[in-house]
């Protein structure tokens, strides 16, 4: 498929992309402009290192919820986090016996996955299902607030097969 190609044949360098994508969950079609070929353990550090200095003034809530963020980012950073909610879901896609950064193949179904930074995003269609309502604890809440400031609240997972189009490189692909 062309934009695997194109992904594929600028691994580890960082650029921009825009995706036109369709939610599954909500129908949703939105056009995101994303960045490919980051290191997600320099997003990590970064994350870290602002949330130390956020959470100086910080207290209660947002404070405990900043110092369990902190710890399991560090645990993520060292490679010790036990709560990954997606522990061998994964596996690195390869071409010609290399892994292509920023591409993961779903080992239960075989779908491709494509990893970004967003950058922005503007809604085309509307959900045609409404959001789901969570009835998150005060904690959640507080972390989720928290966590979509950092630079790890801008790390997205896009399925390939709702993809309706993706501009790489100059080149736009209308995915069918």
């Amino acid at each position: 498929m062309k934009i695997i190609d194109l992904i594929a044949s600028q691994a580890g360098l960082a650029r921009f992309a825009s995706f036109t994508y369709c939610s599954t969950s909500t129908g949703e079609v939105a056009r995101y402009t994303l960045q490919l070929g980051f290191s997600y353990r320099n997003v990590l550090q970064k994350s870290i290192s602002d949330l130390e200095v956020d959470k100086q003034i910080m207290a209660g809530l947002a404070r405990q919820a900043a110092d369990e963020i902190l710890v399991s980012l560090n645990a993520s950073l060292s490679g010790t986090q036990t709560k990954y909610t997606k522990k061998d879901i994964y596996e690195n896609y390869q071409v010609d016996g290399k892994n292509i950064q920023g591409i993961k193949v779903n080992k239960n179904d075989g779908s491709l996955k494509i990893f970004g930074l967003i950058s922005s995003k503007v809604q085309i269609t509307p959900p045609v299902t409404p959001y789901k309502k969570h009835n998150s604890a005060p904690l959640t809440i507080q972390k989720n607030l928290i966590t979509k400031d950092l630079p790890i609240g801008r790390f997205r997972e896009f399925a390939l097969d709702n993809l309706v189009m993706a501009k790489l490189n100059g080149e736009t692909l209308v995915l069918e």
